[in-house]
């Protein structure tokens, strides 16, 4: 396996910028996950990674050798892809073989390498079979040991699981992972899904608009977000947003919605009433009793999963008063409830009016 290092890649279609100066290296045998919105550039990065793509400025190293402008097949790397892409009248065996085939590989070695790549995606018994009589699942390990066969020193995958229902997308994320484990394999991984990031990753690279915004490990990111578009991506519910100002006494913040003044932490800097927007996990949201600070709400909609509910709650009269909070699973409230909430302020985030975060070191 190999490192990876991008240096100052852009990415201009004419007079248009899509990817801005991307500045990124990822260690050998790292599992790296690129995730953001639809749009944003991550797949295109990706294949810019991959030849597939020209790189308009910049340098991409794999392995320390410069590959930016060498062909794909010559830079060293396999890619996955959303769709399968399986040639439906040969065997699993004949698709996994068919790029060895191409390239003149001994027929001893070939066998070799694609009973050995069987073994390890679980595919053995299923060499004999055509695609069609696979399930989705099954088509995609095909494609993934298409890939392993080659050997390649990086492995690219550009949403490998969208295709899939909800149960296997979550059966192929332990395969993924018990794949890369294996195989101690470096790795690169898009999705707009915050979750198998979450889920994969030993780094997770947010991309926002063509441009780097973190890059962390899953639970930095979720605790320590850099910035709002960060805050805001990564978590499950999302973090809540609360529009506020800074009190005229330090460490206070009065609400946007509403006028209630909370407790928070006091900041350097941060002057009486300028604007911010304050941020808090669902599962930091407490229940309270009317108290000075505690804000008051109605739960509008209740969501039971089993092992935890969440209550959506209305604090005002607008889309941005509309809270989530994650409850015990037996927890009593119900629809039309009113209650009392409170914010805890070692929990809270605080962003400025550009979107940094002003507390960053807040964590767990």
């Amino acid at each position: 396996m190999a490192s990876l290092s991008l240096q100052g890649i852009r990415k201009r279609y004419g007079a248009l910028d899509t990817i801005h100066g991307v500045d990124l290296d990822i260690d050998s045998g790292e599992f790296v996950v690129f995730v953001g919105p639809s749009g944003c550039g991550k797949s295109t990065l990706l294949r810019m990674v991959a030849g597939l793509e020209e790189i308009s400025d910049g340098r991409l190293t794999i392995g320390g050798r410069d590959v930016t402008h060498l062909p794909p097949p010559q830079r060293g790397v396999a890619m996955v892809f959303q769709s399968y892409a399986l040639y439906p009248h040969m065997t699993v065996y004949q698709n996994m073989a068919f790029g060895l085939s191409l390239a003149g590989t001994d027929r001893a070695e070939l066998h070799r390498r694609v009973t050995q790549a069987a073994e390890i995606l679980q595919l053995g018994p299923l060499l004999e079979r055509l695609p069609k009589a696979l399930s989705g699942g099954q088509r995609q390990r095909v494609a993934i040991g298409r890939a392993i066969v080659r050997r390649p020193q990086v492995f690219l995958f550009d949403e490998p699981l969208s295709n899939l229902d909800a149960a296997l997308r979550v059966q192929m994320r332990i395969e993924l992972a018990r794949l890369h484990a294996e195989m101690q394999a470096t790795m690169v991984y898009v999705t707009h899904d915050q979750v198998e990031a979450m889920t994969l990753a030993d780094r997770i690279v947010v991309i926002n608009q063509g441009r780097i915004e973190q890059v962390g490990t899953p639970l930095s990111l979720y605790h320590h977000p850099r910035n709002l578009f960060v805050a805001g991506f990564i978590g499950s519910p999302r973090m809540n947003f609360l529009p506020a100002r800074a009190g005229h006494e330090p460490g206070r913040f009065v609400l946007a919605n509403g006028g209630i003044e909370v407790a928070g932490i006091a900041l350097p800097g941060l002057a009486p009433a300028a604007a911010v927007t304050l941020g808090i996990r669902p599962e930091h949201i407490e229940l309270a009793d009317d108290a000075p600070g505690a804000i008051p709400a109605r739960v509008e909609v209740i969501e039971h999963l089993g092992n935890e509910t969440f209550a959506h709650l209305d604090i005002g009269d607008d889309a941005q008063a509309l809270l989530v909070a994650r409850l015990d699973a037996e927890s009593a409230v119900v629809r039309g409830q009113r209650l009392w909430l409170r914010l805890p302020s070692q929990r809270l985030q605080v962003f400025a009016d550009d979107g940094r975060n002003l507390r960053p070191e807040v964590g767990a």
